[in-house]
């Protein structure tokens, strides 16, 4: 049997209701339901509600897990071509492993590759790395100025002294410390007066074995 166009009576019916961002449109005809993400909370019945709220939710988590992918995507850079996993720990930190590209080191194929981030995105090196720092020694690390990537410096609660390290070398400073023969961030002789010049010290100390 051959369908039957709208009338025109029902076309400006159409527009008018569409043009008020109602989604259930009633003719002469079976009803049909048009639904638009436009329609005013007000017109929706409650399971049109519900079923718009869910859509919502979706959407919004999968927003949420790209802006996240991206953001460690673009903390490790160095071709990296995916993120495999993602674990978070107590201490404070997260471990990140990605997926590698070949081309952009010359390797033969892809390769897994893991690092540790602070909660707020600062580079701490190797899983093992992060353990030490913010575990063992209980340090609270950050990064020597705004224009670093990784964190080369940080405070002990635990210990009570500022820490500054690099890829060679970690030591620890706290007020009273006097400088001998041989330190590095600290001349010989002097004694640290206050926690101020301990970061100092610090910051002195991860430059130098930087």
């Amino acid at each position: 049997m051959k369908k039957k166009l709208p009338s025109t009576k029902d076309l400006v019916k159409l527009r008018k209701l569409l043009q008020d961002n109602t989604v259930v449109i009633k003719t002469k005809r079976p009803t049909a339901v048009y639904e638009t993400e436009a329609m005013p909370e007000s017109k929706r019945t409650p399971a049109q509600q519900r079923k718009y709220e869910a859509k919502q939710l979706v959407k919004y988590k999968k927003e949420e897990a790209d802006r996240k992918t991206a953001k460690l995507l673009d903390m490790i850079g160095m071709g990296a071509k995916k993120v495999l996993k993602v674990r978070n720990y107590t201490a404070g930190y997260m471990v990140v492993t990605y997926l590698m590209g070949k081309e952009e080191h010359g390797a033969t194929r892809d390769w897994e590759h893991e690092v540790a981030f602070s909660i707020d995105g600062v580079y701490l090196g190797l899983k093992k790395d992060a353990h030490y720092l913010m575990v063992k020694r209980g340090i609270i690390p950050m990064k020597r100025d705004f224009m670093r990537m990784n964190a080369s410096i940080g405070f002990s609660p635990k210990e009570g002294k500022w820490y500054g390290w690099s890829h060679r070398a970690i030591f620890g400073f706290k007020p009273g410390m006097v400088g001998k023969k041989g330190h590095i961030g600290i001349k010989p002789g002097h004694r640290l007066k206050n926690w101020v010049e301990a970061r100092q010290a610090a910051e002195r100390f991860a430059q130098e074995v930087s």
